[in-house]
């Protein structure tokens, strides 16, 4: 009874466009989700793999020249980490 007496109005459109609004949200936070996953994945299976995660990210992201080099700014080698954790330990 409900639905007849609003259907072809703008409540029915509105209750479409709410829930077209929901999907969209929904598809939001899965893709966020998928990022979120695929970003550590990928760092692990390079590193298994004997490759940089640098590189592997860079070439992945499609990423300019600069900001490749800021992203090998953030990953230190494991010589640099173990040369600086003795001295780290004394704090």
């Amino acid at each position: 009874m409900g639905k007849e007496k609003y259907a072809g109005s703008w409540a029915e459109y509105l209750g479409h466009q709410l829930g077209a609004v929901d999907f969209l949200n929904q598809a939001t936070l899965l893709a966020a989700t998928l990022l979120l996953c695929a970003v550590p994945f990928l760092l692990i299976a390079s590193a298994l793999a004997g490759r940089s995660a640098v590189t592997a990210l860079t070439v992945r992201l499609g990423l300019s020249q600069q900001a490749a080099a800021d992203v090998g700014h953030l990953f230190t080698s494991s010589a640099a980490t173990d040369a600086a954790g003795p001295r780290r330990q004394g704090l």
